[in-house]
């Protein structure tokens, strides 16, 4: 900051410097730090997401995630909303006569055309990775809790039942304790939770990536 201070110093001190001055002030000092002002909001909001992630059952939970994931994508269009808004008030208010800014172009680029590559627009996109990297981790931790089993009461009634009933044939009959109708419906009663478990998880996979690819990628 303290470089940054004198650069501006020294770029306002001379009138021709101005605009030169007001473009590295925003290029090194406002641009960064509303992209760590998102980068914190996006990292505080994740970890109480995964709270609640965790703290809920399977039903509530999947809602959790689908918020969490919807948040997301809005602070990252949020993070560029502000950032054009911010360029194109500069040059509305400070500098009415020139333009310093493409905010125009850039918004047609980013928005309407989603060419987030294009050379112009470039710079915006790799500021934003660091948002991308920390929302891509969390939502690969996210995305686990997705495939976990569908517990219902009843199907743990089950379970406790079939190895009660397992224990009790044992202690009676010792020597046929291994019996293998019981055994394979033990199996199944552990396996149904999670068979339905991870086709919820997936299904719920599926749907956000749906929205992402509709209505985010391709409007």
């Amino acid at each position: 900051m303290i470089f940054l201070a004198l650069f501006a110093i020294f770029a306002f001190g001379e009138p021709g410097k101005l605009a030169i001055g007001m473009i590295g002030w925003i290029a090194l000092g406002v641009l960064p730090a509303l992209n760590a002002f998102f980068d914190l909001a996006s990292l505080q909001l994740s970890r109480w997401f995964l709270g609640k992630i965790k703290e809920h059952d399977r039903y509530l939970n999947i809602l959790w995630i689908v918020a969490d994931v919807l948040v997301a994508i809005v602070l990252l269009m949020s993070l560029y909303g502000t950032i054009f808004l911010s360029l194109d008030a500069v040059d509305r208010h400070l500098f009415p006569d020139a333009t310093l800014f493409a905010v125009d172009r850039w918004r047609e680029l980013f928005w309407e055309r989603r060419d987030w590559f294009h050379p112009e627009i470039l710079w915006l996109t790799l500021m934003a990775l660091t948002t991308l990297v920390v929302t891509a981790i969390h939502l690969v931790f996210v995305f686990a809790h997705l495939f976990v089993p569908l517990w219902r009461h009843r199907d743990r009634e089950r379970i406790a039942g079939l190895i009660r009933g397992i224990r009790e044939k044992a202690g009676a009959h010792p020597e046929n304790k291994f019996q293998k109708f019981d055994w394979q419906a033990l199996a199944r009663a552990y396996y149904f939770p999670w068979e339905h478990g991870i086709a919820l998880g997936a299904l719920t996979l599926w749907m956000l990536g749906y929205v992402l690819h509709r209505v985010v990628i391709h409007g």
